[in-house]
């Protein structure tokens, strides 16, 4: 029997002796009901979308994901939008830059259907302390485009902000 099947025999089984004996239902009783309704739906839901299976960017596949890039995330990214960066497909030489130099540390998914068309990309990559403990002036310094360096100070803000954590979770 599935999780799914045995949270929702065991929270009828719960309603049923809470009518039959018509007493309410415990707080334990109704967070289970609810929770077998919450599995029931995302199991409902599950088989809406196809079935995918997942590659990692190489750098031979370069050009595809930023291709995907410029297509599904650039023109709506809010950031991006606001600073009037994205004019067309390779419009962002600093943001493919990075993407570039990510992508070589081979932990970039694409996403594919089951007939291998690629349906997404997520760029990924490995951050240590030493790429937060930089200037905002040292970081932006690296963007040719002047309208994209608000992005890298505001990233580079945030890293310095949040450099922190690293003391926290014990790593480097």
């Amino acid at each position: 029997m599935t999780r799914g099947k045995l949270l929702c025999e065991a929270a009828r089984g719960l309603c049923k002796t809470s009518t039959q004996a018509k007493v309410p239902m415990t707080s334990t009783a109704r967070t289970m009901a609810m929770a077998v309704g919450q599995q029931q739906r995302l199991d409902r839901n599950r088989n809406l979308l196809p079935p995918l299976r997942y590659e990692i960017v190489t750098p031979d596949k370069l050009d595809q994901a930023q291709e995907l890039l410029y297509a599904t995330y650039h023109p709506f990214e809010p950031l991006t939008k606001h600073l009037g960066l994205m004019n067309g497909p390779n419009s962002i030489p600093d943001l493919d830059r990075m993407v570039e130099r990510t992508v070589h540390e081979n932990l970039s998914l694409f996403a594919l259907d089951m007939h291998g068309k690629v349906m997404g990309v997520c760029i990924n990559g490995v951050s240590s302390r030493e790429d937060w403990d930089h200037t905002v002036q040292d970081i932006t310094a690296n963007f040719q485009d002047p309208r994209a360096r608000p992005l890298a100070a505001i990233r580079q803000e945030m890293h310095n902000k949040a450099v922190r954590i690293f003391d926290e979770v014990g790593t480097d």
